[in-house]
């Protein structure tokens, strides 16, 4: 009897045995089934062009500000270049506050403090006056100087610039006296004058190989009454005019004692103030002097000067 329990109960664990194996057998069936589908689906996959996507979708250049700084000093005119400062045209910016002003861009090499005067100015021919202004750019730097306008500006973007600047070391540990930078018809690639702005013409005064002189008027001003007179500066340097004693209608007036500049290669007005009461606005003669100077010396040696007398202006 107990050899026939032992048989049945190792019958029993033979056949539970047999039973795994089987379920075992199953399962790996079943995993290696799975493995095999993953495998073939990786290998049927498209490959993923990795570096394309990355190319593709790689940032633009951030411009910072200083790259855009130096974009636009590379757009600008260049003028001049020393030892001590690099000057560039940048253009004309007009604010309802100062006007209209000329730009430029000035880099200075130096380790002083510069300051730059201007001289007369003229677009496209046309004299715009010195403003008188100046700016000062400090050691080792760079920046914008402005200068801004005294007549009416013919245009705000101009073909042509003619001018000079000043440049002065007021410490005079470095320059011992100033000096200008010139610059005569420069192209600096605006729209140039419209041909509709017309300049006043006036009465012929005189005309010699340096310049024309017309008498326009006399202005009636808040500073008081101004003789006008057009003048065609016909040289590659700046001329100045100064006034010598006038008379309207043979009543004296005395010396102004003013004197104006006109730009190299420029046709602009000059303005000479009274000193004492006019006699009159609309004066049928006048009779007077202008003084011509060069102040470079680099083409007159002496001044001269203009004279008239009882010329008809009516």
């Amino acid at each position: 009897m107990k050899k026939l329990s032992l048989f049945a109960v190792l019958l029993l664990g033979v056949t539970a045995l047999v039973a795994c194996g089987d379920e075992a057998s199953d399962t790996a069936e079943s995993a290696t089934t799975i493995v095999a589908d993953t495998t073939s689906a990786i290998e049927t996959e498209e490959p993923i062009e990795i570096e394309e996507e990355i190319t593709a979708s790689e940032p633009e250049p951030v411009q910072t500000a200083a790259t855009e700084a130096q974009a636009t000093v590379l757009a600008n005119v260049f003028i001049h270049e020393d030892d001590y400062v690099i000057i560039e045209f940048i253009g004309v910016e007009s604010s309802s506050r100062h006007g209209a002003e000329l730009v430029f861009f000035i880099e200075n090499k130096t380790d002083v403090e510069l300051t730059f005067q201007s001289n007369n100015f003229a677009l496209d021919g046309f004299d715009v006056g010195s403003t008188g202004g100046s700016d000062s750019i400090a050691a080792q730097s760079r920046g914008r100087v402005r200068f801004r306008e005294r007549d009416e500006f013919p245009t705000s973007s101009p073909a042509m610039l003619t001018g000079g600047i000043t440049v002065i070391d007021f410490s005079r540990t470095l320059l011992e006296h100033s000096y200008d930078v010139n610059f005569v018809n420069l192209e600096v690639g605006g729209e140039g004058t419209s041909d509709s702005h017309v300049f006043p013409t006036g009465v012929f005064v005189h005309e010699d190989e340096y310049v024309r002189i017309e008498f326009i008027g006399i202005d009636e001003t808040s500073r008081g009454n101004e003789l006008v007179f057009s003048v065609r500066n016909k040289t590659d340097v700046e001329l100045t005019f100064q006034s010598n004693n006038f008379a309207l209608d043979g009543f004296d007036v005395g010396s102004t004692g003013g004197s104006d500049s006109i730009s190299a290669q420029s046709i602009g007005l000059i303005r000479f103030r009274e000193r004492e009461e006019f006699p009159t606005t609309t004066p049928s003669s006048l009779t007077g002097g202008i003084t011509v100077i060069d102040f470079s010396r680099t083409l007159l040696e002496r001044s001269y000067d203009v004279n008239f007398v009882n010329l008809e202006v009516e």
